[in-house]
């Protein structure tokens, strides 16, 4: 037991004069926990709101400035009291004293003084010179710790809907509108439409989003679609023929009738767009039976609405290589939507359109029979219903009437409806008469599938819009910016603290080790220290106090600084 209280009392011994800089340590790894603490609660956070414009970035600025001052005092004081070591292990140069106390000021000192020191002290000059030297950049490394990353926070009753149609032209006629509502409002949307060029973009149905962001799952809708094929080679071409005045007109025309350019050589391109229409003999329905030339799709032929020829010349010298043919159908189909609204904007885009009658089912009706069959996306998605009426026909008709004509890049020679003009200027939109044909094929190609499509858009968004009770819901969101830590950024600030601790108790050990008192940084010391060696060598010890190295000054020491001979000197 005497055994135990001794040792006990030896380790308080060694350990008191050293408790201010474990405080310091203490401190040092409370504020680093602080720091952890208030990283770990707001870590996947959003920001907080705090008055006076304070934010997460001025805490941690605060924590790890302090934290890293905490750690100041410890390695002062330890490379302070390892110079004493040193020179308690055997002769040294006296210039080291002076480098020591550099080292003890600041991190050049500290990485000056690894380099002049040998054996085991090497390795606590290398810790403090480490802890000195990354201090500079722990203020910047500790605030890179925190990133910021917007993030989409769920709105549990925020709106997001956009309008679909289910059905045609059921589903319109449940809305509260008439057939003669739905027959204006399809041929309308389809008329607007035609009068833009091809350069320009349709207004479309806009979603309702209460908030700046809104997202929805592929949106599936009943709508139109345009599809045109490549009817060039049934063209025929004959010719030329004397006409009026002399001049040559050449015919160029496809089977049965369903489609004639009459060229004349005065007009450098022209076009001609029609729509036959072939009523079997047998059958007694008000159902129009189309002639087709293209191998269409069963699906499609049943769901087409309008049936259209277009030829038209491009400006080749060779008659026989100078026209062209393609065939086009509007039919509904069934459209896989992609829609978001971000910042406030809407977007809104096709990404397929597919064809695929799951049923049908045929009805007879005042002498009459009409077919009814369900859509569905390529997956078997989705079940829209479309019944052939009276609105079929007269859109048919309509159409007719409307798009059949002839255009001429001659502007003196209109001979055609307001339309037909629209469809030949926007077919022709960017050629000339020395455009390659290649290049005038790529063009016109392009031309009419995006003049098509416009105008199948435009009947889509009113079947659309006046659909009342059909819709699809998405998900509301409130853009707000999250908080993340990156904890590998405070391996720095961790590891300047840790080192320190780890120094400060190894210093106590080596001190504790060699016997030497602990006198860390005390000015007094060194004085003390030396008059003794001075007293000697001017042979005066006997009237001399030999003090050895000590921290605190008598009241009645006294000093006072001298010129003599060598320069300032003081006197004790």
């Amino acid at each position: 037991m005497a055994g135990n209280t001794a040792s006990k009392k030896t380790t308080w011994r060694h350990v008191r004069p050293w408790l201010a800089e474990f405080i310091w340590c203490a401190l040092a790894l409370s504020f680093f926990g602080a720091l952890v603490a208030v990283l770990f609660h707001f870590d996947n956070h959003p920001l907080p709101d705090w008055p006076l414009g304070l934010t997460v970035n001025t805490i941690i600025a605060l924590l790890s400035t302090i934290c890293r001052a905490m750690v100041i005092v410890p390695i002062e004081e330890g490379l302070s009291q390892l110079k004493w070591n040193w020179f308690a292990t055997g002769r040294r140069p006296l210039k080291h004293l002076h480098d020591f106390d550099q080292a003890s000021r600041g991190p050049w000192g500290a990485m000056c003084l690894v380099p002049k020191i040998r054996g085991g002290f090497i390795y606590f000059s290398a810790v403090a010179a480490l802890v000195w030297a990354t201090g500079i950049a722990t203020s910047f490394v500790t605030q890179s710790t925190i990133t910021y990353r917007p993030e989409n926070i769920l709105v549990p009753n925020g709106t997001a809907s956009v309008q679909v149609s289910r059905s045609f032209p059921q589903s319109l006629l449940d809305s509260g509108l008439e057939s003669q509502d739905v027959f204006e409002g399809v041929t309308r949307g389809a008329y607007q439409a035609a009068f833009y060029t091809v350069n320009q973009t349709l207004p479309h149905v806009e979603p309702a989003c209460s908030t700046m962001l809104c997202e929805w799952p592929p949106v599936l809708s009943l709508g139109l679609c345009a599809s045109i094929k490549n009817v060039t080679e049934y063209l025929n071409v004959s010719g030329p023929t004397e006409g009026v005045d002399g001049v040559r007109l050449y015919n160029a025309s496809l089977p049965n009738g369903l489609g004639f350019l009459n060229f004349t050589e005065k007009f450098h391109v022209m076009t001609n767009i029609s729509s036959p229409v072939h009523q079997q003999p047998e059958d007694d329905d008000k159902v129009p039976r189309r002639k087709m030339l293209s191998e269409w799709d069963a699906d499609v032929k049943e769901a087409t609405v309008a049936h259209f020829f277009i030829i038209y010349s491009n400006a080749s010298p060779n008659m026989k290589t100078r026209f062209r043919a393609m065939e086009l159908i509007w039919h509904f189909c069934v459209q896989n939507y992609a829609v978001q609204v971000k910042d406030g904007i809407d977007s809104t885009t096709i990404s397929a359109s597919s064809v695929n009658i799951s049923s049908s089912t045929s009805t007879s009706n005042d002498n009459s029979t009409w077919n009814s069959f369900i859509l569905s996306d390529d997956k078997g998605r989705g079940s829209f219903n479309v019944t052939t009426s009276l609105v079929h026909i007269r859109i048919d008709k309509d159409f007719r009437q409307a798009f059949s004509g002839s255009w001429s890049s001659d502007l003196s020679n209109h001979f055609s409806s307001g339309l037909a003009y629209q469809f030949g200027y926007n077919l022709m939109s960017g050629v000339s008469g020395t455009t390659p044909d290649e290049e005038f094929d790529d063009l016109t190609w392009k031309n009419l599938q995006t003049y098509a499509n416009n105008i199948a858009k435009g009947m889509t968004a009113f079947i659309r819009s006046a659909e009342t009770q059909g819709s699809a819901r998405g998900t509301s969101f409130n853009r707000e910016t999250y908080m993340f830590v990156r904890w590998q950024w405070l391996t720095l600030l961790a590891g300047q603290v840790g080192f320190t601790v780890a120094f400060v108790v190894a210093i106590v050990i080596h001190t504790a080790r060699i016997g030497v008192d602990v006198v860390k940084s005390s000015n007094a010391t060194e004085l003390f220290a030396l008059q003794e060696n001075r007293s000697q060598e001017n042979g005066i010890a006997e009237k001399s106090q030999s003090w050895g190295i000590r921290t605190k000054v008598g009241k009645a020491s006294e000093g006072i600084l001298i010129e003599s001979g060598g320069g300032w000197k003081l006197q004790v």
